[in-house]
């Protein structure tokens, strides 16, 4: 196999590979004009511009219309029967779970913001620990240190684009055969760290701070690692080809064994020869150019056009000269050998042309973007009354183009959710515990294993919620509304709608108001129900007429006769 040598990694193919795929992504990135893009956003100009900050504004308004603010899954199952729904209840109830657990949402969010400045963003998922092979549990804390990662649970993280390297050349992420991720660790970290073998050679290959490419000899001492990712053959690997020729470490991956990789990629512009997305910060920098230059122009005949005394030596005092400058606004003294007395220069004035032109180059830019003037959260000028239309524009979250990239940020989510089910399924042998709710709203806690969820099967979709910010009192009001409108529909789960009106109302602890039910099976951690039991729940609930969760529109009951028949 191309990359192996009597089934072990030829690494002279794969520093060959980093080389060519760093090449490729340096130059189909625009890498070189990263650090520049950096400073527009950081606000880094030169004192003489008078700047236009258009990337920062336009990330600072995108990002938030882009991820979402509380996203949950519905989980339902693709075969039929009481078990399936149990089993996709409880999947339901993970993943949910593992969403804010995870803070998938503050991943997201750095994920669209490199995606918007380098073109392409990506997440990266993992089981347990940072690197494949996992620690023992008392020496975890000293190389697991990272909060987002815990043993025996999944993690997710937003991977910077430039330690990504990908087959040079590629144009579609579903063709890589493999992936490599730069990491960069500190030298005595990895000489200490028991997962890492043939470390005679380690050594630091630059210096620096995790992160950063300043070179500064007071900083750590770091090493740079690439970690190789190959589906083709279900493994990881791990080389440090700038200061040794020997593998470090090398193991199974659990996703790229079912043909995956770990790495999820966001492109916002797609480019129809290559893989790497075209910046939106690439698009915007010559009309961002452009208009500082014409910002500046303005500014210089603001200057021009304050007030000048035009003054003969010895007709004014140097001192009378600095009062007129005490105040902003105050006319200048312009000092002159062959003027007598003292006489105003008239000022010039902004051009109107200046000021049109501007205004057309933001058009531009609103035209480039997608975005009018009120999706930046404005309203037009000229108007003293804000018509309904206006105000309903300013209130919605999205245009056309903004629905295009959260709808690929919640086909990421989608995949992303699928390859931690299948995780979790693979690693979660023991027996675990969760609560769900069962029948007429009956909180009870389920037992169940790995190996069970691996039966069922699942259809996973992404709810999105309003990417608009919304107060306290407006969601009081809604919960209000919303429980006197179902309150007595026997359809609704009562208790959860209960939890719900508590929750949403200022000042409730809600724990304190809600009864609290009769121990026994079921209520309680300590002693959960097992899953066929609350299949066998579910199932009875249905023969009662009661709304089962997971089908709330399928509902039976018993005729005159006793036979059971769907009424719903």
């Amino acid at each position: 196999m191309l990359g192996y040598i009597r089934k072990r990694p030829d690494l002279s193919f794969w520093q060959e590979q980093i080389e060519k795929g760093t090449e490729f992504r340096k130059r189909a990135a625009s890498e070189s004009d990263w650090e520049q893009w950096r400073k527009y956003y950081r606000g880094e100009w030169d004192p003489s511009v008078c700047p236009t900050n258009l990337l920062f504004k336009m990330i600072r308004t995108l990002v938030p219309r882009v991820y979402f603010r509380n996203p949950s899954v519905s989980v339902r199952p693709s075969k039929p029967g009481f078990e399936s729904i149990a089993l996709a209840k409880i999947v339901e109830r993970i993943d949910n779970r593992l969403i804010r657990e995870m803070r998938v949402k503050q991943q997201i969010k750095r994920m669209v913001q490199h995606a918007v400045m380098f073109g392409t963003g990506f997440g990266k998922l993992g089981f347990s620990s940072q690197i494949s092979t996992e620690l023992e549990e008392g020496e975890r804390a000293r190389f697991e240190y990272n909060s987002l990662v815990q043993e025996g649970f999944p993690w997710f993280m937003a991977a910077h684009p430039g330690t990504i390297i990908l087959p040079a050349g590629l144009q579609r992420f579903e063709d890589t055969p493999w992936i490599i991720h730069h990491i960069r660790k500190p030298v005595q970290e990895v000489l200490e760290d028991p997962r890492f073998r043939n470390k005679e050679e380690i050594g630091p290959s630059s210096r620096g701070l995790p992160g950063h490419d300043t070179v500064v000899s007071d900083y750590v001492e770091m090493v740079d690692l690439y970690e190789v990712i190959d589906k083709r053959t279900g493994r990881v690997f791990v080389i440090a080809p700038r200061v040794t020729d020997k593998i470090l470490l090398e193991d199974e991956h659990a996703l790229a064994i079912l043909g995956r990789l770990p790495f999820y990629p966001l492109i916002f512009n797609e480019d129809d020869e290559r893989f790497w997305g075209i910046p939106d910060a690439k698009i915007l920098e010559p009309l961002v150019l452009e208009m500082n230059a014409t910002k500046t122009t303005i500014r210089n005949h603001r200057r021009l056009s304050v007030m000048r005394i035009l003054a003969g030596k010895g007709s004014i005092s140097e001192a009378e000269a600095a009062r007129l400058l005490e105040e902003d606004g105050q006319p200048a003294v312009i000092w002159a050998q062959d003027v007598n007395g003292v006489k105003p220069v008239q000022p010039a004035g902004i051009p109107e042309d200046l000021l049109a032109n501007y205004e057309f180059q933001m058009r531009d830019v609103r035209e480039t973007l997608g975005f009018g003037q009120n999706q930046f959260g404005e309203y037009k000028p000229g108007s003293g009354d804000t018509t309904a239309t206006e105000a309903q524009i300013v209130a919605m979250a999205t245009e056309i183009r903004i629905d295009e990239r959260r709808d690929m940020v919640a086909d990421l989510l989608t995949e992303l959710l699928e390859d931690v089910n299948r995780l979790i399924f693979e690693n979660w042998s023991g027996e675990q515990v969760i609560d769900l709710v069962g029948p007429a709203g009956m909180r009870v806690w389920v037992s169940f294993s790995g190996d069970l969820l691996k039966k069922g099967a699942y259809s996973i979709s992404i709810d999105p919620d309003s990417s608009l910010p919304e107060t306290k009192a407006l969601r009081e009001r809604r919960a209000i509304q919303v429980y006197q409108l179902l309150r007595q529909d026997p359809n609704v789960n009562q208790e959860e709608l209960t939890r719900y009106l508590l929750r949403e109302l200022q000042g409730v602890q809600m724990d304190n108001l809600l009864a609290t039910p009769a121990p026994g099976v079921g209520m309680s951690p300590d002693q959960p129900l097992p899953f066929q039991q609350f299949v066998e729940m579910l199932q009875n609930g249905a023969n009662l007429g009661v709304p089962v969760p997971g089908e709330p529109d399928v509902v039976f009951d018993r005729d005159e006769e006793g036979n059971l028949v769907r009424v719903k």
